[in-house]
């Protein structure tokens, strides 16, 4: 089957009531990893769930507007995240959605990594906040195949809200698992 067909088969799941769910859930339950520089950082399991479900924190001084743009120029995120070796937009679906190739730096003894995923924004909801998911690509292989040198990693969740402090302030809380 083409990459074409695979694509047009895929339904995407808007996780935007999740993400705003788990960014507004109570701190009982989550357990404090650090909080540095006023970016707080906790984490909780998931019965039933091997993994970890991460969720940080902070404000940063610049309007949700430009965060928002910033988020969304995908291939810009090695500038702020070290962690990043590259990133690609591989198809963009629609104005809100993307598939997109990603690739990390080796970092702490593990080994660079790859994936692929499709983006979701849900701009400017009435409380003016925005959700952006990531979340699997089924059949990314034919899509993109496997780099050598880079082990394929699957993402399972990942999302970000921001909220309006003001009009000057953006609040960020980013998802992980």
């Amino acid at each position: 089957m083409a990459a074409e067909e695979i694509i047009k088969k895929l339904v995407f799941e808007n996780k935007d009531s999740e993400i705003r769910e788990l960014a507004h859930s109570p701190e009982e339950g989550w357990t404090l990893y650090e909080d540095f520089k006023g970016v707080k950082c906790v984490f909780r399991n998931t019965p039933g769930d091997p993994l970890r479900l991460a969720r940080s924190t902070g404000i940063v001084k610049a309007p949700i507007a430009e965060v928002y743009k910033l988020l969304m120029q995908v291939e810009r995120k090695p500038e702020w995240d070290q962690t990043t070796g590259e990133v690609k937009v591989v198809r963009k679906l629609d104005e809100n959605r993307s598939i997109g190739h990603q690739k990390t730096k080796s970092f702490l003894g593990v080994s660079p990594r790859d994936y692929i995923g499709v983006m979701t924004a849900n701009p400017f909801a009435q409380d003016g906040s925005v959700s952006i998911s990531l979340t699997p690509f089924a059949g990314s292989e034919k899509v993109v195949p496997p780099e050598k040198g880079f082990v394929r990693a699957q993402v399972f969740f990942n999302g970000t809200l921001l909220e309006p402090v003001g009009s000057d302030s953006t609040k960020i809380t980013m998802l992980m698992k």
